[in-house]
């Protein structure tokens, strides 16, 4: 019987132990956070979108340089009286009708009409290469896009994750304070009951557990909340996941070097591409001022109801008849004399949004390097800060367990013990805050240098 029970209840050991170790997940690594969000955001989709639109937009423009063919069939029914002379139909063609006196029967026929012309743009004065370049940079600037925005993605999902880290430091210290209080609690209500010590340091001690369970529950609920925002970038549950808590307070000396100034940078190149388009375009709109030389041809068949002989049938079928196909080629110039005004205006705006996009680049790049040379010098002083409140940290915890023995024996009272704790208390709450700063000053050197190695490397 006592066999039995052995056995039940190491199943039953095994069996807690085997869904304990599922309930908890294996850590979430800063590089899977950037792996999910990168899958699931719906901002990728939209910068995706942008990048097939402007591919289609390029294709768009290469077809512009095809021969471009017209086709048009009719059939009408209706009188056919005509004057001579010539009139305007509307805006860009002319219309000339002959004399219908020879014609005799009735006074309606059946028309049908079909044409198909070509129009092959042969020479634009370099206007088609210029705007294929331009809808080239277009291409470039959506792809640009895409990095910058990848970039601040993975910025983003760094503060949720750091920020995550933070509050469960935060939580964790609270949690080591209750523990702590709570040995005091227990260890003055054993002192008064054996009449070592007086009752009203019960009342001390219970008060300043309350005080720190009350932290407890508002680190907590931090907690809880810094991994739901998290989730709005690697859209999963991540509540059963462990983390890089030691590796957050324990920040390691293998800082990057700090570079002389960033020349290559993703917010830098979507301006870049904005300056070289306005300049493409710009060119482009100088050779709008140009003719175009065009290669033009053009087939015709019509069928009517008037025969030859002058005499009209009104049936429809008849329409189809009496046919005549005609063909015609050339070559043609256009010129729009009117839209060289307005093309050299529009010349004049593209240059000055060059320009415009120059400033701004310039602007960039300092605020990128100002930015960094102010972050690596705050860096090298922020780990210095670490290391001495880790070292502040050590003494406190010896001092507190010095100071708790000394309690114990009934050498100090219990007004001291918790001044102590308290002490400690701080001290490792100042080495929290220490770290919060420095990882917060990673992450904004990781997103002006474009380089998050460091950050992937320890997390």
């Amino acid at each position: 019987m006592t066999n039995y029970k052995t056995i039940i209840m190491v199943l039953a050991c095994i069996t807690m132990s085997f869904h304990a170790a599922h309930a908890q997940q294996p850590p979430l690594s800063l590089s899977d956070a950037w792996t999910l969000a990168a899958a699931n955001y719906p901002g990728i989709n939209h910068k995706k979108a942008g990048i097939k639109a402007a591919t289609y937009e390029q294709k768009i423009t290469r077809s512009s340089m095809l021969p471009q063919a017209k086709m048009q069939l009719q059939n009408t029914y209706g009188t056919f009286n005509g004057s001579s002379g010539a009139f305007f139909p509307q805006p860009g063609f002319f219309n000339v009708s002959g004399n219908t006196d020879a014609l005799s029967g009735a006074h309606v026929a059946a028309n049908t009409f079909g044409s198909v012309m070509a129009d092959w743009n042969l020479y634009s004065f370099g206007r088609q290469r210029k705007n294929n370049e331009a809808a080239a940079l277009q291409v470039a600037h959506a792809h640009s896009d895409m990095d910058a925005y990848l970039l601040e993605l993975k910025s983003n999902v760094a503060a949720r994750y750091f920020n995550m880290l933070y509050t469960h430091a935060k939580l964790s210290w609270a949690t080591k304070n209750s523990v702590r209080v709570k040995e005091i609690l227990d260890l003055s209500v054993n002192l008064a009951d054996a009449g070592l010590k007086p009752g009203a340091d019960t009342l001390l001690a219970a008060s300043s557990y309350a005080q720190i369970l009350s932290d407890e529950d508002h680190w907590t609920g931090k907690e809880t909340a810094s991994r739901y925002q998290l989730t709005e970038y690697i859209a999963d549950s991540i509540a059963g996941n462990t983390l890089h808590n030691s590796a957050y307070l324990t920040p390691a000396g293998d800082i990057p070097a700090a570079a002389d100034s960033i020349r290559q940078h993703p917010y830098l190149e979507v301006i870049d591409t904005d300056i070289r388009y306005h300049q493409v375009h710009s060119e482009a709109l100088g050779r709008a001022a140009y003719p175009s030389l065009s290669l033009l041809g053009g087939v015709a068949e019509r069928g009517t109801g008037i025969g030859k002989n002058g005499v009209v049938s009104n049936n429809w079928q008849d329409g189809f008849k009496n046919g005549a196909g005609n063909y015609l080629v050339g070559v043609g110039i256009t010129w729009n004399l009117t839209g060289i005004y307005s093309t050299n205006l529009q010349k004049k705006v593209a240059l000055q949004q060059a320009d415009a996009a120059k400033s701004q680049y310039d602007q960039q790049a300092l605020q990128l390097n100002t930015g960094l040379h102010a972050t690596m010098a705050r860096i090298t002083e922020q780990m210095q800060q670490v290391r001495k409140t880790q070292t502040g940290v050590q003494k406190a915890t010896e001092g507190y367990e010095l100071y708790l023995a000394r309690y114990q024996s009934g050498l100090i009272n219990l007004s001291e013990l918790l001044q102590i704790q308290l002490l400690l208390q701080q001290a490792e709450n100042t080495h929290i805050e220490a770290c919060r700063e420095f990882w917060e000053l990673m992450i904004t050197n990781a997103t002006l240098t474009g380089d998050f190695s460091y950050l992937s490397r320890r997390f």
